[in-house]
């Protein structure tokens, strides 16, 4: 039987300080680290311990125009940048946090349960974390426990 972990992680995030970037990511990195050897279930609330309401996820060069429209009001912050991948935390339809990780050194991408809504409710940010591969890239996927079947090819792509 696959060994099966509930990571209950703490960590304060209330803005976009480097600090607290680098304790989230430092907390995504745990969870890595874990999910490496075994199937690893994350809430991400108990990540991010601060007030928010739903989650976003974005990938390179997606520019403050298209996260307007897809968080569904304005917001003027930075594009993604080059290899880098952004979580993003809204309360009440304004931004609280958002980090920015590299790609290349945290290989974590999430996945939606419907590419028409790329966001989470706090209450539905519970991941399967699984060590993945695509082609020869590893790859941390981030499987929506809400909708894990939709992705049972992906559970099949482990990596060795």
């Amino acid at each position: 039987m696959k060994a099966y972990f509930l990571l209950t992680l703490t960590v304060f995030v209330f803005s976009c300080s480097s600090q607290e970037e680098k304790e989230l990511i430092g907390q995504l990195k745990f969870i890595t680290e874990k999910s490496a050897n075994s199937k690893v279930i994350v809430d991400m609330a108990s990540i991010a311990n601060f007030a928010w309401d739903s989650l976003y996820f974005f990938n390179e060069y997606e520019n403050a125009a298209y996260i307007s429209d897809v968080i569904g009001f304005n917001w003027t912050g930075k594009p993604v940048e080059n290899n880098k991948k952004r979580l993003l935390f809204v309360q009440n339809s304004k931004v609280i946090s958002y980090v920015d990780y590299d790609f290349s050194e945290l290989p974590i991408y999430l996945y939606w349960c419907n590419k028409e809504k790329q966001s989470y409710k706090r209450d539905e940010a519970k991941f399967m974390v699984l060590k993945t591969c695509d082609n020869t890239i590893l790859i941390y996927s981030y499987i929506p426990l809400k909708c894990i079947d939709k992705y049972k090819k992906k559970l099949s792509m482990r990596c060795s």
